[in-house]
């Protein structure tokens, strides 16, 4: 061969040896390719499980582990959107404080797990005599929380003594189970949550102090005085829709505070 063809031979081996060289770093770089993609799949399913993990453990927080109703921070949030729904709508919105009467006897008298049971069977008697609409929580020891919403006192009330009646009439293990339940709805008079609260605690607390197994609804209060709540109790009868009171005959009022 000449020095020509020599030289010709020469570049197209170096030019073939490149050609071979830029596929395998192509085959390469296909394979890097593949491999991220693979990858980034990888990681979007574990991060969607991730996501799943921490949105189950999230709903669980919120959960009371006993009676599988809402807890305490669940109520504090779903309270907070309802409040803020309130200022968007301007509808009713309305509490019930509900207490198991009598509980420590229960505890001290049939131990503690017959005291578990009685507060998930009345968490259940609440859950089904409220609507669907409204929200179930139990905020601690043998109390519980229900929000209302786009709910006036008086169908509060009525609400209220449902779930007294129901409870009361529930077959019980060992004694018969009575709550009492204070009604509030916000209004000028308690116009913010914590106002809210305070006001169906005092309502709880006067029906307890009646005698107990009963309702007591929180009133505007009268001209002249300074104080947040007055109130009105009953038991065993409903309001109508005139706010005026139905009783069974023979069923003694309590006075009001």
């Amino acid at each position: 061969l000449s020095n020509a063809e020599r030289l010709e031979l020469r570049t197209l081996a170096k030019l073939t040896v490149a050609l071979l060289e830029l596929r395998q770093t192509e085959h390469r770089l296909e394979c890097e390719i593949l491999e991220r993609a693979q990858y980034e799949r990888r990681a979007a399913a574990l991060q969607q499980q991730l996501k799943a993990a921490n949105a189950r453990l999230g709903a669980a927080s919120m959960i009371d582990s006993l009676t599988q109703i809402g807890n305490r921070r669940a109520f504090e949030e779903h309270l907070a959107r309802e409040m803020n729904r309130v200022k968007r709508l301007s509808q009713p919105l309305s509490l019930l404080m509900i207490d198991i009467d009598n509980f420590k006897h229960i505890n001290d008298t049939f131990g503690h797990p017959s005291g578990d049971q009685v507060i998930r069977r009345v968490a259940e008697v609440i859950a089904r005599s409220v609507r669907v609409t409204d929200y179930v929580t139990r905020i601690g020891g043998d109390e519980f929380m229900v929000i209302l919403p786009t709910t006036d006192q008086v169908a509060a009330a009525t609400l209220a003594e449902r779930c007294r009646s129901a409870v009361e009439s529930s077959r019980w293990p060992n004694q018969r189970v009575r709550v009492s339940i204070g009604v509030a709805q916000l209004s000028p008079y308690a116009s913010d949550a914590a106002a809210l609260i305070v006001a169906v605690d005092q309502c709880l607390l006067r029906a307890k102090r009646a005698g107990s197994n009963r309702v007591w609804v929180a009133e505007r209060p009268h001209k002249g005085t300074d104080k947040n709540v007055s109130t009105v109790s009953f038991a065993n009868g409903l309001f109508d829709r005139e706010d005026n009171f139905k009783r069974p005959t023979g069923t003694r009022m309590p006075s009001a505070v």
